[in-house]
């Protein structure tokens, strides 16, 4: 099935040939420099695109990288911000992502007042240009910014079929770092394996030599089936470090493993965690950390072989009294690194080891329940991508704390895992009916506050609370009575701003259910303000209407609604414009 697969990607993108790929050009006006790589590690998924430098700043012009037409604009406020997609002439999509702005030409063309509207507002929305809007090459569309996640930059992803390609291969190599080793991991397969004697992870001490090679001048006697990780990154401009494009690891002149990030297909998205260690790696690559075999049955496209195991070393498969040489070549876009060892089989005598298995796996359905049966942890088949053993506990909360009252015990799912697909289903029952405009099911902090209302479902009948999760931690059903506060943020009342380039914020508290973005009501001289929400520092923009930055004497008006229907007192903020 998998070799039909790539028979038909291949087929698909023969269309995009070198010679239509050197067309391509930088999507940003001014300096060239790449910040994040395709592949890389971000948390629970694969980068799908490229990052590009704009210079830190807010409003750098961003072209179309071809010919082609405008054919959607889109708002995701908590992830991509402004988008810009083009359909070029070859099939390729570029997508532009954490715009600023729009350009005059894309403006002009949106014909539908609501998205004019939500587009003043600041409010997510999706707009497809049935005709489209015809562009040549190096025409601008659009200005940088730090909509959605991050700092100012330009994150653009190249898609064909649903498949997401290395911008890479369109001529987006422009690059003087090198490639660095951070670490190499040789790591038991399983627990009868033993790597100098012991049942443990060793750590080569890697010794670097010219042309960026690396060796290991001991030998590693091995008994059973051994597995490696790798740790490192590409240097990139000032600072930035980038991920790998391609990683293989042979034995002798047989390669055993590859993993090559030329394509993704969008439903690969979330199997980052079979590829890069979720646990080790960091978005700043310090380091990014890569597994250099499978581990699953999952169909992962990056992977050469993606069958469960492929890629470690049997230690019955090495010539004995001799060194095996195992040879690791990591490239990034321009530099590569190379890593040599030897392996020499262990004969030694070592007591047998029956695996323990973990209770939840990818192959099949598995239910937990607390020890007092009312919360209940519903696995369905592939719900994780690798198998583990999860423990569940509970314990007993104070009726009331900070105002909120907890209608169940505390239950904790143990211990940390970031390897979820499609995650659980989580149902905790409680005593008696609840009213639940005011109680809801909550994930808690480590010092048991409630800081995350879910989505859920509430069964009168079952008195029973349910929803779905993909992550580990502390659940409790709890009533929320708490009102929540909002004050200004850094300048206190009566305040007075020479000029009009000034910000204002708002700082919502809440310890119960949370302010959303449609609960905060806000008024600047008796007219209706705009807000918008920073997700990477908690505060509200007042942005609107333009007359707040006017000379003269202003005052805002905001309340807060948290998601229990608990007011805010009315908060008067007055300032002067000079």
């Amino acid at each position: 099935m998998r070799s039909i697969l790539i028979c038909l990607l291949t087929i698909c993108f023969s269309s995009a040939s070198a010679e239509q790929t050197k067309n391509y050009i930088w999507p940003v006006q001014g300096n060239q420099v790449i910040t994040g790589s395709f592949g890389e590690f971000r948390h629970n998924h694969f980068h799908m695109g490229m990052d590009f430098a704009t210079e830190s700043k807010v409003g750098i012009p961003i072209v179309a990288i071809n010919n082609g037409k405008i054919i959607k604009i889109e708002n995701s406020s908590y992830s991509y911000g402004n988008t810009v997609s083009i359909l070029h002439n070859d099939g390729v999509v570029s997508r532009y992502c954490h715009l600023s702005g729009f350009s005059p030409v894309i403006l002009r063309n949106i014909i539908d007042q609501k998205v004019l509207d939500k587009l003043k507002r600041r409010v997510e929305f999706d707009y497809t240009m049935e005709d489209g809007i015809r562009v040549k090459q190096g025409d601008v569309i659009a200005f940088s910014g730090d909509t959605g996640a991050g700092p100012p930059h330009l994150h653009m992803e190249l898609s064909k079929n649903g498949v997401h390609l290395n911008p890479v291969d369109f001529g987006y190599n422009k690059i003087s770092g090198i490639v660095t080793i951070l670490g190499l991991e040789v790591k038991p397969f399983d627990e009868n394996t033993y790597i100098n004697g012991r049942n443990r992870s060793f750590y080569p001490k890697l010794i670097k030599q010219p042309g960026n090679n690396y060796i290991y001048y001991g030998r590693i006697k091995v008994q059973g089936k051994v597995a490696f990780s790798i740790s490192g990154h590409e240097t990139s401009g000032y600072s930035n470090k980038i991920g790998f494009q391609k990683i293989s690891i042979q034995l002798g002149n047989k390669i055993l493993q590859e993993i090559n990030f030329k394509q993704i297909p969008k439903e690969n998205f979330y199997w980052l965690p079979l590829v890069m260690d979720s646990y080790r790696s960091r978005i700043n690559g310090e380091p990014y950390k890569y597994f250099l075999y499978s581990r699953s049955n999952y169909p992962v496209f990056v992977l050469k072989n993606p069958n469960l195991g492929a890629g470690i070393i049997n230690s019955e498969d090495l010539y004995p009294n001799q060194g095996n040489e195992v040879t690791i070549k990591a490239y990034g876009i321009k530099t590569r690194a190379l890593i040599k060892l030897k392996l020499i089989p262990d004969a030694g005598f070592y007591k047998k080891v029956f695996p323990k298995k973990g209770n939840v796996s990818p192959e099949k359905e598995s239910t937990l329940v607390s020890s007092d049966g009312k919360a209940v942890f519903h696995f369905p088949k592939k719900s994780v991508l690798t198998e583990t053993d999860f423990k569940i506990t509970e314990r007993y909360t104070p009726k009331s704390r900070y105002g909120l009252t907890f209608k169940s015990k505390a239950y904790t799912i143990s211990p940390f895992y970031a390897e979820f697909n499609e995650g659980f289903d989580l149902s905790i029952k409680v005593d008696e009916p609840v009213h639940t405009g005011k109680t809801g099911l909550y994930r808690l902090s480590k010092s048991g506050i409630p800081y995350k209302l879910l989505d859920f479902k509430y069964s009168r009948s079952e008195k029973t609370f349910k929803t779905r999760v993909n992550r580990i931690g502390t659940y409790a059903v709890v009533t929320d009575y708490t009102k929540p506060s909002v004050k200004i943020h850094q300048y206190g009342n009566f305040h007075t701003f020479h000029g009009g380039n000034f910000k204002l914020y708002l700082r919502v508290y809440d310890t119960g259910s949370k302010v959303l973005k449609s609960g905060l009501a806000v008024m600047v001289d008796e007219k209706e303000a705009y807000v918008d929400y920073d997700p990477e520092t908690g505060l509200r923009e007042i942005f609107y209407p333009d007359s707040m930055y006017e000379k003269g004497k202003h005052v805002i008006e905001a309340m807060a609604t948290d998601q229990a229907g608990n007011d805010s007192s009315v908060l008067r903020y007055y300032y002067t414009v000079k």
